[in-house]
């Protein structure tokens, strides 16, 4: 079992833990619909330290990625970032990732759950590409800072200017003369950075975020409010809304995860044909359930015909009703399809909607 570096800190902050994915991390501090609404109305930060995080190194680094990456790594400036995803050769998901270039190395950001799968993955083509793999998932700490006033907060306490920063952008700063990474990343539906750090520093940075969070409200929030803030706003989660069985298109954001003219990558053959001629047979909508919040794997159906199944189900505490993300038939993907979702053999109406279910006025 992983421990986060700061586990004992949280633990005095009364932080209650359980495991997920081989690590033991932070799953509230006591209230996490609380946690959820002060995210939403001010700011929050949190330790996600589980992430994770893969450093590529190497004369053609920016090369090997692109060839295995669906979007475009030549392309980016220094210090910013994209979204995408690592494909196999018949188009399905290995994982989905952030990559960013930072000073002189690759810096990949993914879900915990994928950490073996993808060092597999990479390990096996990028000996011809002469790159070295690093695991730096426990060399770095990482918390994210989400909410309205988070930019307030960053900029008071980096000390910088971070009003042009565009998203996934990075500025690199001096706190107390530790090298800082501040990465500005939405995983709520809000204004969010990421702060990097080496573990060494990582308690020293931690308590300056919280000694000038202090004038803007700042709660500390665990990860069944990061969960019920990202369904809101209808982000997908590998391992929990699709997996390795899954293609690129039946994500509804999938056309922002792929440059078709960069060049060749693996499972382009399969994805390139669907731009053009073809839809995705199955599709991850957005589904509000009435009378009783669904679990992982209930089926959906449609008279007695079972046409998908729940993704992740929660509570809303914005919205104030059980929403869901549900793998189903495309025909049954329009907004407003009344449809039933399957419940200890009892059945409860449900009705298709826009994602994201939450955006910011």
């Amino acid at each position: 079992m992983k421990e986060l570096n700061l586990a004992e800190k949280h633990k005095e902050l009364g932080g209650i833990f359980f495991e997920k994915n081989n690590w033991n991390i932070v799953n509230d501090y006591g209230s996490p619909i609380e946690e959820h609404k002060h995210v939403r109305r001010k700011v929050g930060i949190s330790d996600i330290s589980y992430r994770t995080k893969l450093e590529i190194d190497g004369d053609k680094k920016y090369e090997f990625i692109n060839n295995l990456f669906t979007n475009n790594i030549i392309d980016l400036d220094i210090n910013s970032g994209t979204y995408g995803a690592f494909l196999t050769n018949l188009g399905t998901i290995i994982t989905d990732s952030y990559v960013h270039k930072i000073k002189d190395i690759v810096l990949l950001d993914l879900n915990s759950v994928v950490r073996n799968d993808i060092k597999e993955y990479l390990e096996k083509y990028i000996k011809l590409a002469k790159c070295q793999l690093v695991d730096t998932t426990k060399k770095y700490s990482l918390f994210t800072i989400q909410g309205p006033k988070s930019k307030y907060l960053v900029s008071k306490f980096t000390g910088g200017d971070i009003d042009n920063m565009k998203e996934l952008d990075i500025d690199i700063f001096q706190i107390k003369k530790i090298e800082t990474f501040i990465i500005k990343k939405s995983r709520t539906g809000e204004l969010g950075y990421d702060i990097y750090v080496r573990n060494v520093h990582a308690k020293k940075i931690f308590k300056e975020i919280l000694e000038v969070g202090v004038d803007f409200d700042l709660m500390l929030f665990g990860y069944k409010a990061l969960e019920s803030l990202r369904i809101e706003a209808g982000v997908k989660k590998y391992g929990e809304d699709f997996d390795n069985k899954n293609f690129l298109h039946e994500l509804d954001n999938f056309e922002g995860m792929i440059d078709y003219n960069k060049g060749s990558f693996i499972g382009q053959e399969i994805i390139t044909p669907v731009k053009y001629r073809s839809e995705a047979p199955r599709k991850i909508v957005g589904l509000v359930v009435f009378e009783k919040l669904p679990k992982k794997e209930n089926p959906v159906m449609i008279d007695k015909q079972m046409i998908g199944v729940i993704k992740s189900a929660v509570y809303s505490p914005t919205l104030k009703k059980n929403i869901a993300l549900a793998n189903i038939a495309k025909d049954y993907c329009e907004f407003g399809t009344k449809l039933e979702v399957l419940i200890n053999k009892e059945k409860f109406s449900a009705e298709v909607v826009n994602l994201p279910f939450y955006i910011r006025n």
